[in-house]
């Protein structure tokens, strides 16, 4: 069977530091899976590999059979299999709504401004944006902007969703409404890697949970394997770190 993602011990250096030490990891159709772990250990640089925004040193990429890191690959192709959210917005402050939504079916997939209206209004309506369309971003919360950007994402029909911290640039109340628009994403059946701060949030969402330290997967299971019996002592001191700061109960953890 074609794995949706295929990363076969990928390596990543900027310089003299080694941020991807050897990854390995695979994501079938319609698996949700969240990648956790401290500031610096490679979750992000792992999104940007596989969304062909960094050059990598060493490995494959794969997504639905397709070689990634080759220079052969269009972009246009790149559009058709991935779509990715960062932690800024990135959308064009002089465009309104739903032409930020609207340009980019235009243009990679020729379709017609009316066709592209159409479907843009849908996916603007999907995120609870239906009444935003005339405004511009500098009018829309952060929330609202982030929500724009997935529907822009999603408006070139990617057969796989990365989110590289989606909520890390908003304020703490509007963090809720861009979350309810990605668990509903995962109810639908998309294939989604989602690099996440949000603990609470991989737990309930995810069908796998990846824990990353060090530019290495430390360990990888169900969300209760990971957040209530981890195996490893890295991941274990972690959460707990992490998740007193919800109130949360500490993993119990069964040591290395």
């Amino acid at each position: 069977m074609t794995h949706a993602i295929e990363v076969k011990d990928l390596h990543k250096s900027f310089g003299s530091l080694d941020v991807l030490r050897g990854v390995s990891l695979t994501v079938d159709e319609g698996e949700v899976i969240s990648v956790i772990g401290p500031s610096g250990s490679g979750k992000s640089t792992l999104a940007r590999c596989i969304a062909r925004l960094e050059d990598i040193n060493a490995g494959e990429i794969y997504v639905y059979g397709h070689r990634m890191d080759s220079e052969k690959m269009s972009n246009a192709k790149e559009s058709e299999l991935i779509g990715m959210i960062f932690q800024q917005f990135n959308l064009f402050p002089h465009l309104n709504v739903l032409e930020n939504v609207v340009m980019a079916q235009m243009k990679v997939r020729g379709r017609s401004r009316a066709e592209a209206e159409k479907y843009a209004r849908e996916l603007l309506d999907k995120v609870g944006l239906a009444d935003k369309v005339d405004s511009m971003p500098a009018q829309l919360s952060g929330g609202q902007q982030q929500r724009v950007a997935i529907a822009r994402a999603l408006a070139l029909d990617p057969k796989v969703m990365l989110f590289d911290e989606p909520t890390s640039a908003l304020d703490p109340e509007l963090v809720g409404d861009v979350l309810n628009v990605i668990a509903d994403l995962a109810r639908s059946g998309m294939t989604m890697l989602i690099i996440t701060h949000e603990m609470l949030f991989a737990k309930e969402v995810s069908d796998r949970v990846l824990f990353m330290a060090d530019g290495h997967i430390i360990e990888q299971g169900t969300p209760d394997d990971i957040f209530v019996h981890p195996s490893k002592e890295r991941t274990r001191v972690f959460l707990q770190r992490v998740l007193s700061h919800y109130g949360a109960a500490a993993p119990a953890g069964e040591g290395e």
